[in-house]
């Protein structure tokens, strides 16, 4: 948390966003209501069933009350280094959800998944995810797993309906 400086309690939430994802696809304006920091309350974009309910860490806003508190400076202050993806998100992304639920803190997702199962939504629906729900945020792992052909439809629906540059697919 030092890293963050000094008046990190001067804000009013922090979000936490890694690379993983490109986008965002739709103007983020557009989410300002949900985002809006309520007390003990952890928002995500998407939630995941897969090995035991968390949020993707992909995008994740974290109220004052949280940031500040015990559990969560613990949380970080304990982070280590890990070199092995699914390690990683088994200690840190399903970990941090594992230890928000363990202090009383809820954790939502603004795009709730949990009827896709145990596989991950964002692989799983990711379609569905963006057109039907206006996610955001694409994973891009699905650019490297997409066939030619997927990425080809993807690339002439986002040139028709988002404002994202269709060459960066």
């Amino acid at each position: 948390m030092d890293i963050l400086g000094s008046d990190i309690d001067s804000y009013d939430c922090l979000i936490l966003a890694n690379n993983s994802v490109i986008g965002p696809m739709f103007p983020l304006n557009s989410l300002q209501e949900a985002l809006k920091p309520t007390e003990n309350v952890v928002i995500g974009m998407t939630e995941s069933n897969e090995r035991e309910h968390h949020l993707q860490s992909y995008f994740l806003m974290i109220p004052r009350a949280v940031f500040m508190g015990q559990p969560f400076r613990c949380f970080w202050q304990n982070m280590r280094f890990l070199d092995v993806k699914k390690n990683i998100v088994y200690a840190y992304e399903m970990g941090l959800s594992r230890a928000l639920k363990k202090a009383g803190t809820e954790i939502r997702a603004l795009y709730p998944t949990t009827l896709v199962g145990s596989e991950n939504p964002t692989h799983k629906i990711w379609m569905e995810l963006l057109r039907e729900r206006k996610c955001p945020y694409l994973k891009r792992d699905i650019l490297r797993q997409a066939s030619p052909q997927k990425l080809n439809e993807l690339r002439q629906w986002v040139s028709n309906n988002s404002f994202f540059d269709p060459q960066w697919i």
